[in-house]
């Protein structure tokens, strides 16, 4: 099998049948890379319960892709070592980005949850519109600044401040968000930054991202 490394490969996200990223299987795969780091495939047959057969299918296809990369193998011990499976941090990467009363904060973080560039910078203008024109500029810069292809950018998360009103992405931030209460976010943002926009509670992403990458990664 051909050893390749990180970043050869170039991103093709979706599977062959045009609908789906990942299945949930290759999603279960993929995240306990994300968690345990690089893994074989005996551990991850250990780790899932699945048949290492199954693993095999499993990471074939997301090695074609350019989603995952097969590392060097490392002798440690008596025998042949095995070859260890990671997640390809170069095949993607996502924007992070809390906007807050006064101020507008961003993170680029890779597919392998490697922070790339973090950028901070006051709120110069509370309109939406005015908004997004900085949060443009913010993510062109750290975009040059990282090195990192545009087209491999999969989406845009922001967490806002403020509670859920209503059906959709509807806000009611503080007053000095006015700008921003009850009005359909992620349509709007989506529309003004030409991405894929998630919306949600900035409260609620902080706790995702300290289950995702914080001490999520070693108790439930």
């Amino acid at each position: 099998m051909t050893v390749i490394t990180a970043g050869t490969f170039p991103p093709q996200f979706l599977r062959d049948d045009g609908r789906r990223t990942a299945t949930a299987n290759e999603r279960l795969v993929m995240n306990l890379l994300s968690r345990q780091g690089s893994a074989s495939r005996a551990d991850l047959a250990r780790l899932t319960g699945l048949a290492p057969h199954s693993i095999t299918r499993l990471v074939e296809p997301l090695i074609a892709r350019g989603l995952l990369y097969e590392a060097i193998p490392i002798a440690a011990g008596v025998g042949k070592p095995a070859t260890k499976l990671a997640l390809n941090g170069a095949s993607a990467f996502a924007i992070g980005l809390s906007v807050m009363t006064d101020a507008v904060s961003l993170v680029l973080l890779d597919l392998a949850g490697n922070v790339q560039a973090t950028r901070c910078e006051k709120l110069a203008d509370i309109e939406i519109s005015g908004a997004c024109r900085q949060i443009r500029t913010m993510i062109d810069g750290v975009v040059v600044a990282a090195k990192r292809d545009r087209s491999t950018l999969v989406g845009i998360g922001i967490g806002v401040t403020g509670y859920f009103i209503g059906d959709g992405a509807r806000l009611n931030p503080p007053r000095l968000l006015d700008p921003w209460a009850l009005v359909p976010l992620d349509t709007i943002l989506a529309d003004a930054l030409g991405e894929k926009v998630w919306i949600d509670n900035d409260g609620n992403v902080a706790a995702i991202g300290e289950a995702m990458l914080g001490h999520g990664r070693t108790m439930r």
